[in-house]
């Protein structure tokens, strides 16, 4: 159970890259934080709950209650992701329109 636990904790990762922009700002990157949300609450999520669901004689002892838990909450982290991607997409849309505008081009 203790990697288990150890896992749980992985998952807070990207708050930590957070807090750690939040005491200094310059050391603020959406990548980063984009990179470990990936990594840690989508990858690791998936990871686990198939864990959960194949393992489950060794891991939960024949219960299929976590991995129901992890199936149920992985909506959430993915649409939290693509929150996270759409931020990186709009900005870069609009400075392509921006763009286009002062070089004479029409809107798309």
């Amino acid at each position: 159970m203790e990697g288990r636990t150890f896992d749980a904790h992985t998952t807070q990762t990207p708050m930590f890259v957070l807090a750690i922009a939040t005491i200094n700002p310059n050391l603020r990157s959406n990548v980063l934080f984009t990179t470990t949300f990936f990594l840690t609450n989508i990858a690791l999520h998936i990871r686990l709950g198939l864990s959960f669901f194949l393992q489950r004689a060794h891991v939960t002892e024949g219960s299929m209650g976590p991995g129901i838990i992890m199936a149920c909450i992985f909506p959430l982290h993915a649409f939290w992701f693509s929150v996270c991607v759409n931020g990186f997409v709009r900005p870069s849309q609009q400075g392509r329109r921006k763009t286009g505008l002062r070089m004479g081009m029409a809107q798309p």
